[in-house]
Parts: C-alpha cells; structure tokens; sequence
C-alpha cells in the first residue's frame, strides 16, 4: 500500500477538472462574497508574514520576549476571522497567548507537548498559517485539516482501498501506511452545500472536531499534513503532466502544501 502515501495514486485518479483548475476554482461556497484563490493566498500573506521572526524563533526553540508573545492573541484572532471560526470557545482560548504558542511549538516540532494542547478548526489553521514560511526553506509546512480536506481524503483512499480488493467495513487504519493511519472524518462546521456524511465502503472513524486537547486530532492533523505533501512531491515531479500551479509563490510555478490543500478543500465539497 506504499503507493497511497507515496501521492501517486490520489494524484492520478480520474477527476472533473484537473488540478490547476481546481486551483483556480477555490472558493468558499458558503460564503456570499467569497474571496478568489489569490485573493486568498494573499490575505493569508498578510496575517503571517508579520510574524514570522517570532515563529522562526519558536522553530529554532528561542525564547520570546515580552512584546512578541502579547502579538500571539491578536495573529490567533485575525487566523480564525478569516477562517470564519470565530467560536466564543475558540476566542477565550485565544486570549491565552500560551495556547497559541503551544499549539505553533507541537505542529513546529512534530510533537504534541502536553495533552491539553488545543487542535479543532480553528487550531489547525493556525499550525498552518504559522508554519508557512518553511515551505521557502525547503521544508514542508502543515496543511489545514478541516472537514472538507478530511471528506476527499477519505473519499479517494475509500476509493483506492476498495479497489485494492480490502475487506470494506473495517477500519482503514488496517490498510493505510502507518504515518497517516490517523486520518478520519470531521464533522462539517458551517453547513453549507457539501454532504454531512459520505456513503464509504470502510468505516472511517469520525473525528470529534469541536473537542480540544485530543491526541486523535493531532494525529488527524500530522497524517494530513504527511499526505498534502506527499502529493505535493508527485505533482512537483510531474509538472508537464499535472500543470504548474496558479499563484504559487514559491519557485514559479512550483506547487506548495496550501495548493494541494486548496484542490483537496474544493474536491472536498
């Protein structure tokens, strides 16, 4: 099964549209005024790029001074506006700026540090927003793990599985590589156009989305982010096949964790 992490069986499999126009078509289907795809990025751009000395510092596990800790409130709030999750529960953990530093310093090291350290949709957005500027140094970043990237991974390694001949009605975990076994469902937060649940052949564990201080989210959430940029690496390798990437960034044309994350998030609805 060493071919479903590698990337190359999601990438491949037969879609609508291919993944450059997937890119193109990003939206938020909920939203009446919902930004385009550069309009996105760049609105992405602007929260992050102010901060990133201080999680470069936090990468490189240097003390913070006073001024820089009391910006983590604000850059946390800004991350759940503009990903509209604006919880109360979300903005009174918020106010902690040690919430938010742990919850940077577990997606930065890989390590989840204490048990209680927060993860829904609104923490995973700020463990990718934070670690951004890595995929510039050639390290891969975090993705966002939310319900509409966690319905078409399911979706497609449902898929893939069943081609495989497996057992369905068991749990994938059986089958999938052991770094992203902890993938799973979560439950849609905003409503909206895309199905409460998928009809699959194996029995996807459902993720409690609104619950903090899970370690089964923080594993949702590494085992996304291992995958994003596993099919990431395929499409960089295949870029006359896939296409180049509108509005990446990096490398012209280069694609990067956030526009693999985008084609899941639309493949997603």
């Amino acid at each position: 099964m060493t071919h479903v992490y590698d990337g190359t069986a999601l990438v491949q499999r037969e879609a609508k549209i291919s993944w450059s126009e997937l890119v193109k078509e990003y939206k938020w289907p909920t939203t009446k005024t919902s930004p385009n795809p550069e309009e996105t990025i760049e609105a992405v751009t602007r929260i992050e790029m102010p901060l990133r000395p201080i999680f470069e510092k936090i990468k490189a596990g240097q003390q913070l001074e006073a001024k820089e800790v009391e910006k983590l409130p604000e850059f946390a709030r800004e991350v759940m506006h503009w990903g509209k999750v604006e919880h109360p529960a979300n903005l009174e953990k918020a106010e902690n700026p040690q919430n938010t530093y742990d919850v940077i310093k577990s997606g930065l090291d890989w390590c989840i540090i204490h048990k209680d350290v927060p993860m829904n949709s609104a923490w995973t957005k700020i463990v990718a927003i934070s670690s951004e500027f890595l995929e510039e140094t050639g390290v891969d970043p975090h993705a966002i793990y939310d319900s509409r990237v966690a319905a078409s991974m399911c979706t497609r390694l449902d898929q893939i599985l069943s081609e495989s001949r497996h057992s369905t009605g068991n749990r994938p975990a059986h089958y999938l590589p052991t770094n992203i076994n902890g993938l799973g469902q979560l439950k849609t937060g905003r409503g909206g156009t895309r199905k409460e649940g998928r009809n699959y052949a194996f029995d996807w564990p459902i993720k409690q989305k609104n619950t903090s201080g899970t370690k089964s989210l923080w594993n949702a959430q590494f085992a996304c982010t291992r995958l994003c940029n596993a099919l990431k690496k395929e499409l960089n390798a295949n870029l006359g096949k896939y296409g180049k990437m509108p509005y990446s960034r990096v490398r012209n044309g280069t694609w990067t964790t956030r526009g693999v994350e985008m084609c899941l998030f639309m493949d997603g609805y």
